[in-house]
């Protein structure tokens, strides 16, 4: 998605969440799932609830484009029980666009819903409700999602610049090779004999690191389920061929992908703007937080995340930097749990995995009071080169 696609599609979203239009949910737009929709709410409840799949299309476009839209909307039936197409509340050439979109979905009686939002504000109004796709396997489907790891922000472990170029590189190689199989099962066994292995020689499961590896190709679209490129991921596997893999044209590239398409640049207007009203004594121990969050739910029989455990959160765990932040994301609808929150944020801002992957996004380690400077100039910089360097659609 565009910036200004995504902004749209995520207050949006965040409405249904805080309003509790369609009951406790969290937002996890970075699925790697084909066709994948703008952004999909996922239930916070126990037994699985039905996944909501929404194609955001922005204002003061050409009528050709909210066309497609409801195309992209239509293949998201193949995959999800409940799918909205959520379109600005605007007329353009005499048409006004939800009214419009409407009258066909009506009309071939598609069990799409209809959201229209105001342009303004981006408040959303329900049109007309989807109907649930009853042949969808809700609790398979949940299954799969959370095998594949459903999360607001990108993902990664231990990945670092080169081996995505030399990932990049393979993936290329053995499409070239039309070769019979699983392309991503081979490119992910050929990484690991010719790569990673050198880097963990004494892990007893490689499977669990080539799922790391994949996860990060999966979120950042960089290559399809069958294992081939996409068009993104051709590109930046051109801008490193071209440039080479220690060039900073491939490394702001491939820092533009993850603010961009990892939902990045998002978690951290997020943060600056949480760290801008708020003051910490320190930054906190993730394991202690846990340990606190572990405590609270044992002590309860039945509970709620947001409901039950986030209250007493709040008032037993200290005035730190990773509960401030947990607690007012899962409010706002990021993540699954306080738990999955705390152990994101703390690997997303550990220094070792920001050199690994050289990002330079902030300027600062953590700081008493204050939290973490952003380096804002390099991400706008990043942001305004990559608009130009990788516009492919």
């Amino acid at each position: 998605m565009g910036l200004l696609h995504d902004q749209i599609a995520e207050k949006v979203t965040l409405n249904f969440i805080q309003e509790k239009t369609f009951g406790n949910r969290y937002l996890a737009s970075k699925l790697p799932i084909f066709p994948r929709p703008d952004i999909v709410l996922l239930g916070l409840s126990k037994e699985p609830m039905a996944q909501i799949a929404f194609e955001v299309k922005p204002p003061h476009a050409v009528k050709r484009e909210y066309l497609t839209g409801l195309g992209q909307s239509i293949s998201y039936l193949m995959t999800f029980p409940l799918v909205y197409i959520v379109l600005p509340d605007e007329v353009i050439d005499g048409l006004h666009i939800p009214s419009f979109i409407n009258d066909i979905v009506k009309k071939v009686d598609l069990n799409i819903g209809v959201i229209s939002y105001n342009i303004l504000k981006f408040t959303p109004k329900i049109i007309k409700r989807a109907k649930l796709q009853t042949q969808v396997d809700i609790e398979r489907l949940e299954k799969r999602l959370t095998k594949s790891n459903p999360r607001s922000w990108l993902f990664w472990m231990d990945t670092n610049i080169k081996e995505v170029a030399k990932m990049l590189i393979k993936i290329s190689d053995v499409e070239n090779r039309n070769l019979q199989g699983k392309i991503q099962k081979i490119v992910l066994n050929e990484i690991w004999d010719e790569v990673l292995i050198l880097r963990y020689p004494n892990t007893q499961r490689p499977s669990s690191f080539k799922l790391n590896y994949k996860l990060f190709l999966d979120t950042l679209n960089l290559w399809t389920g069958e294992g081939k490129l996409t068009v993104l991921g051709n590109r930046l596997y051109e801008i490193c061929k071209k440039y080479g893999v220690e060039s900073r044209e491939f490394k702001d590239a491939l820092h533009y992908v993850i603010l961009t398409e990892g939902g990045y640049l998002r978690m951290l207007v997020h943060i600056d703007r949480i760290q801008s009203i708020n003051s910490y004594e320190k930054k906190g121990m993730a394991t202690r937080l846990n340990s606190i969050i572990r405590n609270i739910r044992e002590d309860l029989q039945e509970f709620n995340e947001k409901d039950d455990v986030l209250p007493i959160y709040q008032r037993k765990a200290e005035n730190c930097w990773l509960k401030i932040l947990g607690v007012e994301l899962l409010k706002m609808g990021y993540g699954r749990s306080l738990t999955q929150l705390n152990e994101e944020l703390t690997r997303r801002f550990g220094n070792y995995f920001q050199k690994q992957l050289q990002t330079d996004f902030y300027l600062s380690k953590f700081i008493r009071g204050k939290g973490y400077a952003f380096n804002w100039e390099k991400i706008i910089d990043l942001i305004e080169k990559g608009d130009k360097n990788l516009d492919i659609f």
